[in-house]
């Protein structure tokens, strides 16, 4: 089941989703758009994100290019990290994960893999009780 979206509308799915994945779009957004997108995900979930990886954060004036654009888009894995803790995420870098772009492209490596998973937020559990 897939909703396009360019404001992350996981709502409009029938299920919340328990897995997800982001090929290719941390890569393309800024980071409001990547806050958004996490804080729409309610637990329990595991999302698994590609970003481009910079050693250096660099200032995201703009927001993200989506089709097209000349900026590089990259953060550094505190940033992802933080991006995760932010929204109630345990945080892991997986890195490499065989993508043909995990290359170095002049100050970046592209196509490295993120992952968030978050628990079901208590206020979603539902206890029934016996007779």
């Amino acid at each position: 089941e897939f909703v396009i979206s360019d404001n992350f509308d996981v709502e409009l799915l029938s299920q919340q989703p328990t897995l997800a994945f982001a090929n290719s779009v941390f890569t393309h957004v800024g980071p409001e758009d990547i806050r958004t997108c996490l804080s729409k995900l309610r637990g329990p979930v595991t999302l698994f994100a590609t970003f481009n990886e910079s050693d250096e954060a660099v200032s995201h004036g703009v927001r993200g290019h989506y089709l097209g654009g000349e900026q590089d888009i990259t953060y550094t894995r505190d940033e992802m990290h933080a991006f995760g803790r932010d929204n109630g995420y345990e945080t892991s870098y997986v890195g490499v994960w065989g993508h043909p772009k995990n290359t170095w492209v002049g100050r970046f490596r592209h196509q490295m893999m993120f992952r968030f998973s978050k628990a079901a937020r208590p206020h979603s559990l539902r206890v029934t009780r016996g007779k």
